[in-house]
């Protein structure tokens, strides 16, 4: 008579103990300000929207004829008040070559306040994404309970693929930015100058 052998693989514990490291941690998602206090400080102006009003009468705006320099290094601006002196500008007349006369340079623009539109990148993702993470974070955790890919890994994966669309979705995030903006930056896009900003965000697995 033939031997049978019955092999009982109880993997319940080991599922158990999966289900606590899991629990264990958990993913941050942003611009932490650990890394970069200006870059977080700049990601939440964008995020939640910020007005920026003038200490004393004008906030000082450069145009890109200004360049990096402030109003007190130019000793040849004029001021020319607009809307009744609530607004005006600071110009620089240039002498024509080989002309009579000057031409008038606009180098400043003094507005009372500036208004920096509210530009979600990371609520306004999650609220597009939220499902298909929610599938995706399915799928991982099948493989994490099979014993296919490790806790850390889940999150990693996780983590990457929700920065990756927060930064898609900076690359063509609306209102634009405004003309004497994109003249100085050489972009409509308000989150995208240097790249500094969108590369700052990052994800964080953390014990929870």
């Amino acid at each position: 008579m033939a031997r049978i052998t019955i092999k009982d693989t109880n993997r319940i514990p080991d599922v158990i103990r999966t289900i606590r490291a899991l629990n264990s941690k958990a993913i941050e998602i942003g611009v932490f300000g650990s890394d970069d206090s200006f870059m977080a400080m700049l990601a939440s102006v964008h995020e939640f929207g910020l007005t920026i009003n003038a200490k004393k009468r004008f906030l000082t705006i450069p145009t890109a004829l200004a360049g990096d320099k402030t109003a007190r290094e130019f000793n040849d601006l004029r001021f020319v008040p607009i809307d009744g002196g609530r607004k005006g500008l600071l110009v620089r007349d240039r002498q024509r070559s080989g002309k009579v006369g000057a031409r008038s340079e606009i180098m400043f623009i003094l507005v009372p306040s500036v208004k920096i539109p509210e530009r979600s990148f990371i609520r306004s993702t999650t609220d597009a994404k939220q499902a298909e993470w929610n599938k995706l974070a399915g799928r991982f955790l099948a493989d994490v309970l099979d014993g296919k890919m490790s806790v850390e890994t889940f999150y990693e994966r996780l983590g990457a693929r929700i920065v990756g669309d927060i930064q898609e979705t900076m690359r063509d995030m609306e209102p634009e930015n405004a003309p004497i903006t994109r003249s100085r930056k050489k972009s409509s896009s308000p989150l995208i100058d240097t790249g500094r900003l969108r590369q700052s965000v990052t994800w964080k697995v953390v014990s929870s």
